[in-house]
């Protein structure tokens, strides 16, 4: 999902959320696409991985050939977590690519010769907050070279959070890494736009893998070693099985011995599952207005085949919020934690609500189209397969539901005037 806001000066805000596709012909079809558009700039300002699935990223790796991105937007989660999902799944687990990219980011870019090519990574730290209406922004500076950021990114700092020893040899260069919480809004400089994330990362301790002892100690589940002799341990055996060096020279079987020395540490990796996946809130930081086409959008029109939506005239204009929701699994309490968090303003002002996991059963329950009830529900689902599933479909009916797939793409169109 790619996104871009004009200025009056047609300067330009780019974003784009996952990267990624089944099928590689579309995905390569797609980044073609895009690159050939007259509105596209040289530069995406943002770039948002929701989680760490193949068909969410597999498309990174040529974007950041095309494009230099200044800031990639990945979910955060604790070390143990993210060995966790890269270790299970067995043959039909994410491939050695995206997991060594879920490990360690700043090392899979290094492999890639790609560390140049990304400004800052930012990561979206989850956990309980309360409605977000005060909290100050983070500014996204535009414009510049994402290696001439001029911010104090505390890089040893947040890498020894977020990183396994692993990413030693690239604390000296690479990217910058920035955390935030979720409930951070983002303020593009220079446009009258704003992003909220919300990440449902769920704490080791709260899954019950992480025990505290009487004394205050963090110790793990299974083993009941101190937490950091744990890691160690583990880090170890990512040492011992090479996963330090390219995954195209990690060894067959890598998967099932992280996992045994995982679950040996925390129990049956069943019992840590999480819903992680980053929903990204984007709209005006103003009061939308009903207004006619403006030039812009007459000069600058889709090439089909695209459904394009102008928000405007299509619904009421004080809904002009989009909602990417990847592969988070909603139901009720989801829906309640959300609300939550973006808070009554921004909720009542989500217009348009992309339907999770392709139109998936596994991501969805039978009430939520009435629970959530946008203006309109988009499916960014293959048009071909199960998805999206038929209980999904008959969920929506009575709402306004418009598909993105392989062959056609969905547009919408805002307009509006800065006071």
């Amino acid at each position: 999902m790619t996104g871009v806001v004009i200025g009056r000066e047609e300067n330009a805000f780019s974003w784009v959320y996952d990267c990624g596709s089944k099928s590689s012909n579309a995905m390569s079809s797609a980044l073609a696409r895009t690159a050939s558009w007259s509105v596209w700039p040289d530069r995406i300002n943002m770039l948002v991985l929701s989680h760490f699935d193949d068909d969410h990223v597999n498309g990174l790796e040529d974007l950041l050939k095309q494009r230099e991105v200044d800031f990639l937007v990945l979910p955060f989660s604790e070390w143990q977590q993210r060995v966790r999902d890269v270790a299970v799944g067995g043959l039909r687990g994410i491939s050695a690519s995206t997991a060594q990219l879920q490990l360690s980011p700043a090392t899979w870019l290094q492999s890639k010769n790609l560390s140049a090519r990304v400004g800052t990574l930012l990561l979206v730290r989850g956990g309980s907050s309360g409605p977000q209406e005060s909290r100050d922004p983070l500014r996204l500076p535009t414009g510049l070279n994402p290696n001439d950021l001029d911010i104090d990114r505390q890089r040893e700092d947040s890498l020894e959070k977020r990183e396994l020893s692993i990413t030693a040899s690239t604390l000296a260069g690479g990217p910058g890494v920035q955390v935030i919480q979720h409930g951070t809004p983002v303020h593009p400089d220079g446009f009258p736009m704003e992003f909220m994330f919300y990440n449902a990362e769920v704490s080791g301790k709260d899954l019950g893998i992480i025990k505290t002892t009487e004394s205050g100690d963090l110790i793990s589940k299974k083993s009941g070693l101190p937490l950091q002799e744990v890691r160690d341990k583990i880090e170890a055996e990512i040492a011992t099985l090479g996963l330090d060096k390219p995954f195209s020279s990690w060894p067959s079987g890598w998967r099932a011995a992280l996992k045994k020395c995982y679950e040996g540490h925390f129990g049956s990796s069943s019992s840590a599952r999480n819903n992680i996946s980053i929903s990204m809130y984007s709209a005006p930081r103003i009061t939308a207005r009903d207004l006619e086409l403006c030039e812009f959008f007459r000069r600058h029109k889709a090439k089909p085949p695209t459904i394009e939506i102008d928000i405007g005239s299509c619904f009421s204009s004080d809904r002009p919020a989009l909602l990417c929701t990847g592969d988070l699994r909603i139901d009720a309490n989801v829906i309640s934690a959300m609300q939550y968090h973006f808070g009554a303003n921004r909720w009542d002002r989500v217009g348009v609500m992309q339907v999770p996991h392709h139109g998936s059963e596994h991501s969805w329950v039978s009430g939520n189209a009435k629970a959530l009830a946008p203006s309109a529900f988009v499916h960014c689902a293959p048009g071909k397969g199960a998805h999206p599933h038929a209980n999904v479909v008959t969920d929506l009916v009575g709402h306004t539901v418009f598909t993105a797939d392989y062959k056609s793409a969905v547009g919408l169109k805002y307009h509006f005037l800065v006071p």
